[in-house]
Parts: C-alpha cells; structure tokens; sequence
C-alpha cells in the first residue's frame, strides 16, 4: 500500500512533500479505524467522515498543485449530475472544491506574502462585494417584517457562500493565472465541454448521452453566453490557434444562437445574451466594421421587428416579459425615492 500510494505521490510532488502525505495518510486512516465504531450506524456521520478524509488529501494535493483544482471545479461543476448531502443540504461537488480551494489559497497566502492578490480596483471591489454579502447575512436574522419570517439559516447561508466563493474564485485567478498556462487549460476543459453540449442540440443520440452526465442547471442562460463569447473571442482573436479550430469555435457559437432561436421555441435568454455577446466582441475587435454592423442590424429591426417582437418576446415568453417590466419599473421608483 505504501508503495503504490508513494508512486502515485511522485507524479505530483517532491520527496519531502511525499513523505508529509505518507504520515498524514497513516493519520487519518488510524482515526479512520477508530472511528468507525461511532459512526457505523449513521450512514451521515460516515459520509462525513470520508468527506473530512477527502478534503484532507485534496488539500494537500492543492498546495502543490492549484492547477489541478481549478480543472477540477469545471469538470465536477458540468460532467457531474449527482450531489453530496451533509447536513440536511445537498452540494454539487464543484462547489464543495471551490470552497476547499478557497480555505487552502488563504492557507497559502499567509504562508507566502507573494502569492497574495495584487491591491487594485477590481480587488477592492471583490472584498466589498463579500463586505456587504456579509452584512446582509447579519441582518438578514434580523424581524424587519412583524408578518413575516425569515429564510432559514442554512440557505442563507448558502446563498452568501455563493458570493464570497466567487469573489474567492476571482482572487484565486489573478494569482493562478497570471503566467498564463492554467489560463490556458482551463479556457480549453470549458471549451471542449462545452462544445459536446452544444453538439447535444443538433444531435438526438448524443443528448441523451449527456443527459445523464451533465448536472441540473449547469447547462443555463449564463453558460450559453460565457461560451458564446469565449468561443468567438478564441476563433477570431487567437492566432496561435489552427484555422480550422477557430473556425470551428466562431460556428459553434453561431450555433448556440441558433439552436435557441429555431430550435429552442425562441427561448429569449437562450439566444439574446449570445447574441449581445458576440455584437459587443465584434464591435470591440473590428471598429471598421462598426458602422456596416450598426446599418445591418438597424435593417434587419426594421423589416422584422413586428414578427421578432411577437414571435420571439410575447409568444411563450409574455409572463416572463411582463413580470421583467414590472420589476424594473419597481425598482426605479424605489431608486428615486432613495438612490
């Protein structure tokens, strides 16, 4: 045992570093062992169990190697449909990665004061984004309604997880990424995934392949738009590319727009937000064509803005537009009245 997990160990890490895992393995299978009694009758205390073992071993895998958790976090969070339950609440695992990422980039960071987050604008604002999540966290306790409850504390949690990991995620990538390679990498997983996913729409067979890998709601409006615009911005902008590959990627993103506008029974949020994407990237790449863009589309609004606005925006979508309307027109008076 010793041996295999010693050769294993060595396609990732140093000697020292090896032997650091050895002991900590030993350690955590003699808790482990005795352990078990406790738990042996609570199926939930066991996975926990496992869950602190895992979490222990993929930490010091990150120390080493971040490159491997940030892979990770893609794959888990689009080719894994099952989740863990701890606590009564069930996490996909990528979230349960990032969360671990996180404890272990602050491990690092106060180990090593140059891997710590260049101070600029955008940093500052991730911080007071968390600053006010958790504020709102605190107050969120608070009987500001006498009619009312709460949510409970478990989901509010959750959702403040869900801003502090992602500010966490941003920090993680100004130092991860910044010489470029796992960049590189992990711009290429999302890609090449998604790609299947967006072959899935063309292809009943593979559709149903995939139907039973990809996790509920990974495939959603914000993951149509961020491989629309990756994918156009890699096909037309990226040179180190072959032709045929960035050829490829432009299509595919047409094909998202596509997909959804024909074949999707015209759903607005699946081929709108691609679109805006990619009018902004061409806009922003090629300032000659600006002007013929702007008359094409002025054109094309004109002579089917009548058929566009009933058969794409009210039919099948009407509630979701009035619902829209009447929430922007909400939040305006309430700007007003206290910006």
């Amino acid at each position: 045992m010793t041996t295999v997990v010693r050769t294993f160990a060595g396609l990732w890490m140093g000697p020292g570093t090896q032997r650091r895992l050895l002991r900590a393995l030993v350690a955590m299978l003699v808790v482990a062992a005795s352990a078990f009694p406790l738990v042996w009758v609570s199926q939930q205390g066991y996975i926990l169990l496992l869950a602190g073992l895992a979490g222990l071993v993929g930490a010091l895998v990150l120390l080493r190697r971040p490159l491997v958790g940030q892979l990770g976090v893609v794959v888990l969070n689009m080719a894994t449909p099952f989740r863990v339950e701890l606590g009564g609440t069930r996490f996909d695992l990528g979230f349960l990665l990032l969360g671990l990422m996180t404890g272990v980039f602050a491990l690092a960071v106060l180990r090593v004061p140059r891997k710590r987050p260049v101070p600029s604008g955008p940093v500052y604002a991730a911080g007071a984004m968390v600053v006010v999540a958790l504020l709102a966290l605190a107050s969120g306790g608070l009987p500001w309604l006498s009619f009312g409850e709460p949510a409970p504390l478990t989901a509010q949690a959750a959702g403040t997880a869900i801003f502090v990991l992602s500010a966490a995620a941003f920090l993680m990538g100004t130092v991860y990424f910044a010489e470029g390679r796992g960049l590189v990498w992990v711009t290429g997983v999302f890609l090449a995934l998604g790609a299947l996913v967006i072959s899935a729409r063309y292809s009943v067979e593979l559709a149903r392949l995939l139907r039973t890998a990809i996790p509920p709601g990974a495939v959603g409006s914000l993951f149509w738009t961020w491989w629309a615009a990756l994918g156009t911005a890699q096909g037309l902008f990226n040179h180190r590319l072959s032709r045929p590959l960035r050829g490829a990627l432009v299509l595919l993103s047409l094909a998202i727009v596509v997909a959804h506008l024909f074949l999707g029974n015209g759903w607005v949020s699946g081929w709108l937000p691609p679109l805006a994407a990619i009018g902004v990237i061409l806009w922003a790449g090629f300032p000659r064509l600006r002007l013929p863009i702007l008359l094409a589309a002025l054109f094309v609004g004109l002579l089917g803005a009548q058929t566009l606005y009933e058969r794409y925006l009210l039919e099948n979508n009407e509630y979701s537009l009035l619902t829209r309307l009447e929430a922007w027109r909400i939040l305006g008076e309430i700007i007003r009245a206290n910006p």
